[in-house]
């Protein structure tokens, strides 16, 4: 697949992950407001890092919940090992992504403070995508 395919299809998902919420945690009309992996954390990775799959759900997964969860403390959010690689307090292959003083650091922090939840209880999910034309003109 050409570079900028696969480039599109990373712009396609992540804005269909904030697509039913404003991005950086401004609270939705009417919904639960909050800081969310799908509509708000997914779509700052996606822009930023290489490491995630672009499958939200295994991407989630691999942060909050699997190898328990070492890379969150979402009992001093200030102390998770992700705001650490992120901001470059600790090296890693990434490098720095984000200052402390960035909107995408403080929602990230926010997401943690507030128990690293996946989704709004209130979120839609997307049933499908269609792009137009069918053939790679």
């Amino acid at each position: 697949m050409k570079d900028s395919v696969k480039h599109f299809f990373a712009f396609i998902c992540a804005a269909s992950s904030c697509a039913s919420s404003s991005a950086y945690a401004e609270p939705a009309q009417g919904g639960e407001s909050g800081v969310f992996y799908k509509s708000d954390i997914a779509p700052i990775f996606a822009s930023a890092l290489a490491l995630f799959s672009g499958d939200n759900r295994a991407d989630f997964e691999t942060l909050a919940v699997s190898l328990n969860s070492r890379l969150i403390d979402r009992q001093s959010p200030k102390f998770s090992l992700l705001l650490k690689k992120i901001s470059g307090e600790i090296p890693h292959k990434g490098g720095k992504n984000f200052g402390k003083d960035s909107d995408e650091y403080k929602t990230v922090e926010r997401w943690i403070a507030e128990g690293a939840r996946f989704k709004s209880p209130d979120a839609a999910d997307i049933a499908g995508i269609e792009i137009s034309p069918k053939k790679l003109v």
